[in-house]
């Protein structure tokens, strides 16, 4: 049993398990360690109040059939508020086998704005019979207003995941000081993202800071009109990081595109 799932075991024991969790750590690697927790978190509370073996408990959670566990699991570049506002009516029931019930919004960096606020009312208020768990490679993927309403849980980096400041491509400084800038060189930024396009476990990294830097711009501007250039551009980071995922597409001519794009709207 590693230190996260000790922590969370003693958690349970002593009933004294958090309302709201917060999962955060980049890379495959981790995000399957922030699914195995999951697993092992909802089967053990699931436990304390049936005679099931935890091994079956896992089958029926793995096998989406367990009624006190919901996932919200999706490819779209957001996640929606109708799709929270189906979760938040499925929480406040009662559980159906015990006595808890289990939530988990797996890439919860693709909230939308209205998603965001409709699930914050739940967190402010929650039921006592539910615990609500988010993951997301960063912190800065979720609002502070959420982030300080849960217990965050930070997971190791795996070794597909090693820091950008010990092993940093070198296309990262030259595109970091454009986008600071807002500088887009036509050529530049050609060659740049053909560079950028090499490796997609770079690009996470990249898409992570990007849209923590796009966050911080939407709320250090007061001009509107900046303040919508860059929530449609955070946007369009979703949908770029989605294609990238999936593996669809050629990733330069799209990265391309985004620059070009942002350069023409913001002159």
């Amino acid at each position: 049993m590693n230190q996260i799932h000790t922590r969370l075991a003693n958690m349970i024991d002593h009933q004294r398990l958090h309302h709201a969790f917060f999962f955060v750590g980049a890379g495959e690697q981790t995000f399957m360690h922030k699914k195995q927790t999951i697993l092992f978190l909802a089967s053990k509370v699931f436990a304390q109040s049936t005679a099931m073996p935890m091994e079956k408990i896992q089958a029926r959670i793995e096998k989406n059939y367990h009624p006190d566990f919901y996932q919200i699991t999706t490819d779209d570049e957001q996640i929606k508020v109708e799709q929270i506002q189906e979760l938040i009516a499925w929480i406040y029931r009662a559980p159906v086998e015990g006595k808890q019930k289990i939530a988990v919004i797996a890439h919860a960096q693709r909230l939308n704005q209205n998603a965001s606020n409709a699930l914050l009312k739940t967190l402010e208020e929650p039921p006592s019979h539910a615990t609500l768990i988010l993951c997301a490679p960063s912190k800065d993927h979720l609002l502070q207003t959420l982030r300080s309403r849960m217990s965050v849980i930070q997971f190791p980096q795996s070794f597909d995941t090693t820091s950008l400041e010990e092993n940093a491509p070198a296309w990262l400084e030259k595109m970091q000081g454009m986008i600071i800038q807002e500088k887009f060189i036509e050529k530049e930024v050609f060659e740049t993202t053909q560079e950028m396009s090499k490796n997609r476990a770079d690009l996470a990294f990249f898409f992570s800071w990007l849209q923590s830097h796009l966050r911080d711009k939407m709320a250090t501007t007061h001009v509107a009109f900046y303040f919508h250039l860059y929530a449609d551009l955070f946007d369009q980071t979703l949908h770029l990081e989605n294609q990238i995922y999936q593996r669809y597409g050629n990733i330069s001519l799209q990265l391309d595109r985004f620059f070009m794009e942002w350069k023409q709207r913001a002159y």
